[in-house]
């Protein structure tokens, strides 16, 4: 059984909050599935920069809601490429965040400035380099993926694609918000949570937050090994691949006539000892410079 299956999950959700009072939780009814005249379920999209049913659009898209992500299981950029034909997500020594690619078309250069054939857009901004896929997907409304070349809609042209997120909007005159967490092995433990709050008649305001840490789960059996990526990084003790992350997120919205507008800042911290890539680690050559070879074969010993 993994680490997800046995984890604890416990969620409290809260829908409405007076002005005097203690804050009351409530269960939400989950709306009616809107359908159209062929009886087909509508989803609605915004793969051209505004509301479209995505029955009704010539693009290849993929599409998931916010209920989507929770009900399949998807945390991650990495779990998407489970979900989506034609899409891939690669991380090595030199990729940074990763290298997202649709129909082979991605980045694979090693280059800092070099720009990847998928676009990734975040609330239809471009943001090339991004490292906001080390964290998870948190308070995100919906997630689209373009196949196929686009053009300078979204700021950037890519041939091979975009990968759009969308955060959710903070909504006037409602209070509303949500808290849900999970506890299990290897002290694995993570918190979600988000807040929205009006403020006035043509104002609100939304925070949110994301927390994961869990002890290293990759046991150090040669006392040779002592370090992983770069020298100053050395593991402390003998389990190496913890993880400790962070993520929040607040987001200003205002709205009046027929214009409106949103702010949004996020701060992302992480602080980990997980090996770039897969079987990094090696056997160390003792060997004196400059005949020494580095590793002793591919084995590893992590």
């Amino acid at each position: 059984m993994s680490l997800r299956q046995r984890a604890l999950r416990l969620s409290l959700a809260f829908m409405s909050l007076p002005v005097f009072g203690i804050l009351p939780i409530s269960a939400q009814e989950a709306p009616a599935e809107a359908t159209d005249e062929r009886g087909i379920e509508v989803i609605t999209v915004t793969a051209r920069k505004k509301e479209e049913n995505i029955q009704d659009i010539p693009i290849a898209v993929s599409a998931f809601s916010a209920d989507d992500l929770a009900t399949s299981n998807i945390d991650d950029v990495a779990d998407v490429q489970f979900n989506v034909p034609n899409l891939s997500y690669t991380k090595t020594n030199f990729s940074g965040a990763g290298n997202i690619s649709i129909r082979g078309v991605g980045n694979l250069a090693t280059a800092a400035t070099a720009e990847s054939g998928t676009g990734i857009h975040l609330n239809d901004a471009p943001v090339p380099g991004s490292r906001i896929y080390e964290t998870e997907f948190y308070d995100v409304q919906s997630v689209q993926i373009l196949r196929g070349p686009q053009g300078t809609l979204f700021g950037r042209s890519s041939p091979g694609g975009a990968f759009n997120v969308y955060t959710k909007v903070p909504v006037l005159e409602e209070w509303g918000g949500y808290l849900s967490g999970e506890y299990g092995d290897y002290n694995h433990a993570k918190v979600k949570a988000a807040l929205n709050v009006p403020l006035g008649e043509h104002f609100a305001a939304r925070f949110a937050g994301f927390y994961f840490r869990r002890d290293g789960i990759t046991d150090v059996i040669n006392g040779k090994f002592g370090c992983v990526g770069v020298s100053s990084n050395c593991p402390k003790d003998d389990e190496i691949d913890g993880r400790s992350v962070y993520a929040v997120r607040a987001s200003l919205h205002g709205e009046w006539d027929d214009a409106n507008f949103t702010l949004m800042g996020q701060y992302f911290r992480a602080d980990d000892d997980r090996m770039r890539i897969n079987n990094q680690g090696c056997t160390p050559d003792d060997t004196d410079w400059p005949n020494g070879i580095g590793c002793l074969g591919g084995n590893n010993k992590t």
